[in-house]
C-alpha cells in the first residue's frame, strides 16, 4: 500500500470538501422538493389550517394529532439530516 505524501493528503481533503458540498447541495434540493410538495398537498393544506385556527380545522374533520405528529416527524428528520452534515463537516 502506498503512503500518501503531504500534497496528496491536501488534494484528498479538497476532494472530500467538494464531495461534502455536493452532498449538502443535494440535501438542500431534496428538502426544498419535500417542502414544496408538502405545501401543495392535501396534508399541507391541513397543516396550514391547523396553524391558522385549530378549532376550525378540528370542526371540519381534520385529525389534529395526526397532522401535528406528521409535521413534527418531518421536521425532526430534516433537522437530523442537517445535524449529520454538521457533524461530518465540523467535528471530524
Amino acid at each position: 500500500m502506498e503512503r500518501l505524501s503531504l500534497t496528496d493528503r491536501r488534494e484528498s481533503r479538497e476532494h472530500q470538501m467538494i464531495l461534502l458540498f455536493v452532498i449538502g447541495f443535494i440535501l438542500i434540493l431534496l428538502t426544498l422538493f419535500i417542502v414544496q410538495n408538502l405545501i401543495n398537498s392535501r396534508d399541507g393544506r391541513a397543516i396550514m389550517a391547523i396553524r391558522d385556527n385549530r378549532i376550525a380545522a378540528e370542526s371540519v374533520g381534520i385529525n389534529i394529532t395526526k397532522y401535528k405528529l406528521m409535521a413534527f416527524t418531518i421536521s425532526a428528520a430534516m433537522a437530523g439530516a442537517a445535524g449529520v452534515c454538521m457533524h461530518i463537516i465540523y467535528l471530524r
